[in-house]
């Protein structure tokens, strides 16, 4: 696995996840790869009160949902006092209604209420021009604004969290993908993310470019969801590096779809891929991972675009408030 991990932190999961007693995750885009397979080894060997699985679809999140209980030998109704009560909840990122409304059930159905861990791990890759429901670039829109406004609107649950348990945690899945976020194109003095053509689909950027922006806005919005709320929640950024998922499968290139495809088979499974995000999520003590701060397959301290600075995070901070005020609960 060095190949693709390089040299880093050593993390076994079926080893290295703590105990979790009584702490509830959510999962974003849990039905199948990296998120599915963090539920299964949350429950597996974390063992925490409660799991909400998120899923655009609920039929496919039904079925990863019942894929996960027959891996843990669990029947769905089986009374269990050690088992982890895992829900489903339909989340569509691309549709802020979608988002508010999934808000608003984890709100009133989680027990305490309490949020212990949130994994922003939902997102797609290098697709065709588009734009979300609510008019936003599709990539930007799903990866970054509805992740954001899913963040926003269970802040209060996360701080409440913090106050009666300490260690509460935040994992943004990004990208190396990050460095490729548009150098220029847009208005004056635009780089990184073209604030002035997100209300459009950005055709002209490039499927890679578009990408790169909203890889870039979630290190970001790590950065500084961190640097705001730095003594009541762990917030990191994280690349977990190749997979053999099914992200590749929108790529806008048919030819370059054709070529990731026919060499999954040389990518690190799911379950080696999300060591990244399960150490940002549980690693004890706490502070072996710096809040804000983005991190590299496995565990490695890295920053590579000269757009990763806290006056780019500030800004998009600010232009993500003021899209997302209408939202609330």
């Amino acid at each position: 696995m060095d190949l693709f991990f390089g040299r880093g932190i050593k993390f076994t999961p079926s080893k290295d996840v703590p105990s979790l007693a009584g702490k509830v995750i959510l999962v974003t885009g849990a039905n199948n790869g990296l998120g599915k397979q963090s539920v299964l080894d949350l429950a597996r060997y974390g063992k925490p009160a409660f799991i909400w699985l998120a899923a655009r679809s609920p039929e496919r999140a039904a079925q990863a949902l019942a894929d996960i209980n027959a891996q843990l030998d669990l029947e769905p109704n089986a009374e269990d006092s050690d088992r982890t009560v895992i829900k489903t909840v339909e989340l569509d990122l691309a549709l802020l209604a979608s988002v508010r409304a999934a808000a608003q059930r984890v709100t009133a159905e989680t027990p305490g209420p309490r949020l212990d861990i949130l994994m922003l791990n939902a997102g797609i890759m290098s697709t065709p021009p588009g734009l979300t429901a609510d008019g936003y670039e599709i990539q930007f829109g799903t990866n970054h604004l509805g992740h954001a406004l899913l963040a926003k609107l269970l802040l209060p649950m996360l701080l409440q969290t913090a106050a009666a348990h300490p260690d509460v945690r935040v994992v943004v899945l990004s990208s190396v993908g990050h460095t490729q976020a548009p150098k220029a194109g847009g208005a004056p003095g635009e780089a990184g993310i073209m604030f002035s053509g997100l209300k459009t689909e950005q055709a002209a950027l490039g499927a890679l470019p578009r990408y790169g922006q909203s890889k870039l806005a979630n290190l970001l919005f790590a950065r500084e969801l961190a640097r705001r709320y730095p003594a009541q929640l762990r917030v990191a950024a994280v690349d977990p590096g190749l997979a053999s998922t099914g992200l590749a499968n929108n790529l806008e290139s048919r030819a370059l779809r054709t070529v990731v495809n026919s060499l999954r088979f040389l990518y690190p499974s799911p379950a080696d891929a999300v060591r990244g995000p399960l150490w940002a999520a549980t690693a004890q003590p706490p502070d072996f991972i710096e809040s804000g701060a983005y991190y590299k397959p496995l565990g490695r301290r890295g920053s590579d675009s000269p757009y990763a600075n806290d006056e780019l995070a500030a800004k998009l901070w600010e232009w993500t408030e003021n899209e997302l005020q209408a939202y609330t609960l």
